[in-house]
């Protein structure tokens, strides 16, 4: 049941996408690090639950909810993330869990820009950061690496992938952040981006569709389990 509503809601989204105006056209023009940020559910700059090496501009926040259909009750995530430099942000997540009293995780994160420090532009971005650091859930404290590459690399303005590793080590072991985690996003639709991957512990998707340049809605699965919410952006 739960994959034939995910199915569904990822099939509506897309067919949102297609009907808007020009929506045909897929593109990630911008390469600069913050024009490339999208906050995870639980408060970091990254994809679904894990981070990326991408840090929001200056000032720039975002603020979110997301509902997941986790047996035998949802678990309820509010989510906000804050850039305090174009390098340093910070952020966090309230986690309402089935049978569990709510928790508050705190995170932070610092980019370097390590092709501007070994003097090498292609080097990927590069952050480090802790996952809860007050260690109310796993805290984890990780490295992670991104990078972009032009899908076709005659156009300069075309559509773009963003590939994403990195290695945590968390408190507890098992759960996410927890050795190797990864992912890929790229945009299918003009409107639409497409997320995708390994926590550590699970594997995880979504779709996040611009309904306004500062509002995206999100539809996915964390492992295994149907899960929607919204997200707001100031100054992205």
């Amino acid at each position: 049941m739960r994959s034939v509503a995910l199915a569904v809601a990822l099939t509506c989204l897309i067919a949102a996408a297609c009907c808007a105006q020009g929506s045909y056209v897929s593109v990630w023009g911008a390469e600069d690090q913050s024009q490339q940020s999208t906050s995870s559910w639980y408060g970091n700059v990254g994809l679904i639950v894990t981070p990326s090496a991408y840090t929001p501009p200056a000032s720039a926040a975002t603020i979110g909810g997301h509902w997941v259909d986790r047996a035998p009750d949802a678990t309820w995530v509010a989510n906000v993330n804050f850039g305090l430099t174009r390098d340093l942000e910070i952020g966090g997540a309230w986690i309402e869990q089935p049978n569990a009293d709510a928790e508050v995780v705190v995170n932070a994160k610092y980019h370097v820009d390590a092709a501007k420090l070994l003097g090498e532009a292609n080097l990927p971005d590069m952050a480090v950061g802790v996952f809860d650091v007050a260690d109310e859930i796993n805290r984890s404290i990780y490295l992670v690496f991104s990078k972009s590459f032009r899908v076709d690399s005659s156009k300069p303005d075309g559509a773009r992938i963003n590939l994403h590793a990195g290695w945590g080590v968390a408190e507890q072991d098992g759960g996410p952040l927890d050795g190797f985690f990864g992912g890929v996003e790229f945009r299918a639709l003009k409107d639409a981006l497409v997320q995708a991957e390994f926590d550590g512990d699970a594997f995880n998707a979504d779709i996040r569709y611009n309904v306004t340049p500062a509002v995206s809605v999100e539809v996915g699965v964390l492992d295994g389990d149907l899960g929607a919410g919204l997200t707001y952006r100031s100054q992205f």
